[in-house]
């Protein structure tokens, strides 16, 4: 991308990763699984920092629950969250697009939260 002038990248880390989960009874993997995915964004804000000044722009996504097949496993309501239902993979790709457009020309090194809502509930 450097070398061809400019270029976007996004990484796709988890919510968990922001807040470190809210699993309660979640085991070790589930911390691993948000150590991991807080380790991501802080990966989007190291590479910003070395990619900007090459026109390439390094942001990421930090999702809620999005339904999606790996997601079939988990036994969870979204009766909880803000909008009462889990997130949709389309409405995950529409910000991923965003951060790969024209539209996002002015933005490197953010982490972007698409959750429904979740972090603003009480």
């Amino acid at each position: 991308m450097a070398a061809n002038g400019a270029g976007y990248v996004v990484l796709v880390g988890s919510a968990a990763g922001r807040h470190g989960g809210t699993s309660l009874d979640g085991g070790l993997e589930y911390a691993t699984y948000a150590a991991s995915k807080g380790g991501l964004h802080t990966l989007v804000r190291w590479l910003a920092r070395r990619a900007v000044k090459k026109n390439v722009l390094v942001n990421g996504v930090a999702p809620g629950m999005v339904q999606t097949p790996l997601f079939a496993s988990v036994t969870l309501k979204p009766d909880g969250l803000p909008l009462g239902r889990f997130g949709q993979p389309d409405e995950l790709a529409w910000p991923i697009a965003l951060l790969c457009s024209p539209a996002a020309s002015f933005i490197s090194g953010a982490v972007l939260d698409v959750n429904g809502g979740a972090f603003v509930s009480a």
